[in-house]
C-alpha cells in the first residue's frame, strides 16, 4: 500500500492497518474460532481489494490518455497573453500547430514594433535593436516545420511569456 499509493494517500490511510479478521481477538481462542474469524474477514478483504483495484484503474485511465489530449488540456490551462491567444488559440485547438506558433510569433513581432515604436525594423534587426546585441532569427518563418502538439505548446507559452515581459518593459529614450 505504501509503495503503490504513498504515505499521504487516502488509500494508505484507510487501509494501513487493515486485517483479514472479523470479530474480537482473544487470548486462548480455539483453532475453530480463529478460522471462523479469519473466514468472516475475507468478504471485507475482497471488497477492499476491489476498491483499490478500481482506484488504480481510475489512475491508469488518467495517465493513459493520449499525449495530444493531455497537451491540449494543458494548453487550455495556460494563461496566454491576450494578443497571443487571440491569434493562435483557434489554430492550436484545430490541430494547426505550425500555423498557431507562426501566427503567435508574428503577433509578438507586431507587439514589439508597437511597444518600441520601431516600425521601420523587422525580424532579427528589430529584436536585436530592442532586446539585445545578439542576432535573432525566426526559422519557422523561413522553413516548413511541423511541430508536435507538445513543441507548439511550449513555443506558444514562451511567446506569451515574452509578450507578458514586454507588458512590464519601459521604453528608454536614446
Amino acid at each position: 500500500m505504501l509503495e503503490v499509493y504513498g504515505p499521504d494517500s487516502p488509500e494508505y490511510r484507510r487501509f494501513r492497518y487493515f486485517r483479514i479478521w472479523h470479530g474480537p481477538l482473544m487470548v486462548n481462542m480455539r483453532e475453530s474460532e480463529i478460522q471462523r474469524s479469519f473466514a468472516e474477514g475475507i468478504p471485507d478483504l475482497i471488497g477492499a481489494l476491489e476498491n483499490l483495484i478500481r482506484r488504480l484503474e481510475e489512475r491508469k485511465a488518467d495517465f493513459g490518455a493520449d499525449t495530444t489530449s493531455r497537451v491540449r488540456s494543458a494548453f487550455e490551462g495556460l494563461d496566454l497573453h491576450p494578443r497571443i491567444a487571440s491569434v493562435c488559440a483557434d489554430l492550436y485547438r484545430g490541430g494547426h500547430y505550425r500555423n498557431a506558433v507562426l501566427d503567435a510569433s508574428v503577433a509578438l513581432v507586431n507587439y514589439v514594433k508597437e511597444k518600441s515604436r520601431k516600425h521601420d525594423l523587422d525580424g532579427s534587426g528589430l529584436m536585436t535593436t530592442v532586446f539585445s546585441k545578439n542576432r535573432l532569427r525566426n526559422p519557422r518563418a523561413h522553413a516548413l516545420l511541423d511541430d508536435s502538439p507538445e513543441m507548439a505548446l511550449e513555443y506558444i507559452a514562451l511567446i506569451s511569456l515574452l509578450a507578458k515581459r514586454l507588458d512590464q518593459a519601459k521604453r528608454t529614450t536614446p
